[in-house]
């Protein structure tokens, strides 16, 4: 009996020594914290026009805007025929943005380039679409024989310009003559009229690629 109790203390003392050997179990090392994600960056300017039609050399307002940064910006412009771009403005944008004043002679696209440091943005483009601008004159050169000219603009060699009266009673426009443009963009039209009266006049050229097809005003003319 006296052996099994030594035994037993023996067991005891072995299992303490090999505790104090291995220790505690040791923790799990923790993974690092991911980096936050960058927040999302300044918006990209945008531009606005207005009108967005206008006869060729009309003014056309532009803003351009990047949530209240300020910086430089510069506004390109291309013919769309071409779509070849350049810069025709530049300027700082203050908290409210950037205004342009543009006079367009043809269709054109624009779009705005802000360059504020880290905050360099392309905007979106906005079309700017453009009638042709067409004037008239009339002058009595003999009897009942006059010359209607005029200028068309944006100016285009050898444009077809057409001279129309409006007829009293239906209000249908007469095709009367034509005539071309020359290298500024004038023309001149004559024509004999075999009777007399107070008529309206008016020009208009047919649109291209280039800009839409414009008519100019009314001339109230006295043939006789």
């Amino acid at each position: 009996m006296k052996l099994m109790r030594l035994a037993l203390v023996a067991l005891v003392v072995v299992a303490s020594a090999t505790t104090l050997a291995t220790g505690p179990a040791s923790a799990e090392t923790p993974s690092p914290s991911p980096s936050p994600s960058p927040g999302p960056g300044p918006p990209p300017p945008y531009l606005e026009a207005s009108p967005l039609r206008v006869t060729s050399g009309g003014a056309v307002d532009v803003i351009v805007r990047q949530g209240g940064i300020e910086g430089h910006v510069d506004l390109y412009a291309a013919n769309r025929v071409d779509r070849v771009y350049r810069v025709i403005r530049s300027g700082t944008m203050g908290t409210g943005g950037a205004a342009f004043r543009v006079y367009p002679d043809q269709h054109k696209s624009l779009y705005a380039v802000s360059d504020s440091g880290a905050n360099r943005g392309h905007s979106n483009f906005v079309d700017i679409s453009v009638t042709a601008a067409v004037s008239i004159t009339a002058d009595r050169t003999a009897a009942r024989t006059y010359t209607f000219a005029g200028v068309v603009r944006p100016v285009v060699t050898g444009a077809v310009v057409s001279l129309f009266r409006r007829d009293p009673a239906s209000g249908r426009a007469i095709l009367t003559a034509q005539g071309r443009t020359s290298d500024n963009g004038s023309y001149r039209i004559s024509r004999y009229f075999t009777g007399s009266g107070r008529f309206q006049f008016f020009t208009s050229t047919a649109g291209t690629d280039a800009y839409d097809a414009g008519t100019s005003s009314f001339r109230s003319t006295l043939i006789y």
